[in-house]
């Protein structure tokens, strides 16, 4: 059995890996006395070093240009938004979130993709993935299971997202299969809902369409798959376990318990409470919003879990026309080839409907996404995903390093 050569690193390989992980990164780094540097710090000097070598080697005008606009103009108007909010030094906290992890990164990263031609290398981020779940699974302890410290929300995403690029990149099944049970398992001990329904709709539909596409299935047949999953599937899953769990097999595990455990269920009538609040705040400051912090005025604990609410609540229209103008140019941008991107890019807007928060969330990744579909389409990038298809029919999986997802041509 020959094994895969070692990923290739890269910068932007290394900033897109630290993005998704940083959650993980922090929570170790607390763990090691007097750390003389923190993760926030190590990605600031991680994107300045990759800006520096752009402009360098080319200009600043090749770097900030139109395809950046929206992201630079929302993070300017963010700013000026600090005049007229309740909270200023919330506010104030919540730009610098953004400025580091969204405009600041999505720059670094255009400029290294459409610049330097650098090139996402996957494995070399499935390699630490792989040790954020085994080390998740080994000492993550709880009811919903999760190291100290980190979030549960955080390791659902990381395991799902993770989860997204196994199933779509060319690897070998001996590789691909027990990673697909590591980050399942990750994400079903977490016990985080929105996450997992945000992975299932839009894979689960790929597949369908695809199946549909290649003639695995005919109309008819999917028309009946997509009732029975509605319908039958999650009923009959859920009635399954309620029985497996009254018999006291393995659903005593933490690693089941997503599908029988009630404890997150009063947080769905708190969340609905908060974005009904921030849409009724919206409904009174439609134009400008509140400013930026603006929402804890009315819940000084709490977010509206939902990224569009709180942008519409704090920022108003002129906010949300920006964030929707960095959306609609991404889907502009993608193509059927980049179905790995795409499906990344929708799991990232489901983070941001069922809980995210521009002050405390990672949907900084959101903008990875969003600026990798741009780029697609501002550097006339080519996938050969074809050739990688036809690997995997005759039983031949090649490395799965970034020209085999992005090709930037001159």
């Amino acid at each position: 059995m020959r094994l895969p050569r070692p990923p290739h690193l890269n910068l932007v390989t290394l900033i897109l890996t630290f993005a998704v992980l940083k959650p993980f990164i922090e929570n170790v780094a607390h763990l090691i006395p007097n750390t003389p540097i923190s993760a926030t710090v190590l990605q600031v000097l991680l994107c300045l070093w990759a800006l520096v070598l752009v402009v360098s080697r080319h200009s600043l005008k090749s770097v900030f240009n139109a395809n950046l606009l929206p992201i630079l103009l929302m993070a300017g108007y963010l700013w000026y938004s600090l005049g007229w909010s309740y909270d200023v030094k919330y506010g104030s906290d919540k730009w610098q979130f953004w400025l580091i992890n969204a405009a600041l990164p999505a720059a670094a990263i255009y400029g290294l993709l459409t610049q330097a031609k650098q090139q996402i290398d996957w494995s070399f981020f499935l390699f630490f993935a792989a040790i954020f779940g085994v080390v998740t699974l080994v000492f993550g302890n709880g009811d919903r299971n999760s190291i100290d410290g980190l979030n549960v929300i955080w390791t659902s995403r990381i395991a799902l997202t993770s989860l997204t690029v196994v199933l779509f990149a060319p690897l070998r099944l001996w590789i691909r299969a027990p990673l697909v049970v590591l980050f399942a398992l990750v994400a079903f001990s977490a016990e985080s809902r929105g996450p997992v329904l945000s992975f299932v709709v839009p894979v689960g539909l790929y597949l369908l369409w695809d199946g549909l596409r290649r003639g695995l299935l005919s109309r008819r047949h999917s028309v009946g798959v997509m009732a029975v999953g509605l319908f039958g599937f999650i009923p009959a899953m859920l009635g399954l376990f309620w029985f497996l769990d009254h018999l006291n097999i393995i659903t005593d595990s933490r690693y089941f318990a997503i599908l029988t455990n009630g404890a997150a269920d009063d947080g769905v009538n708190t969340r609905a409470e908060l974005i009904n609040t921030a849409i009724r705040s919206f409904q009174a400051h439609p134009i400008f919003g509140e400013g930026l912090g603006g929402f804890s005025r009315y819940f000084p604990q709490y977010y509206p879990h939902n990224v569009f609410a709180e942008v519409a609540c704090e920022t108003g229209l002129v906010g949300l026309s920006l964030l929707l103008a960095v959306l609609l140019r991404a889907v502009r941008a993608f193509s059927r080839q980049h179905i790995m991107l795409v499906l990344l890019f929708i799991q990232c807007f489901g983070y941001a409907l069922f809980s995210g928060a521009i002050s405390s969330n990672p949907e900084y990744f959101l903008m990875y996404a969003v600026l990798t579909g741009t780029v697609l389409a501002a550097a006339n990038a080519t996938t050969v995903l074809e050739p990688i298809a036809r690997r995997r029919r005759s039983g031949r999986y090649g490395q799965m390093t970034g020209d085999q997802d992005l090709v930037p041509t001159d």
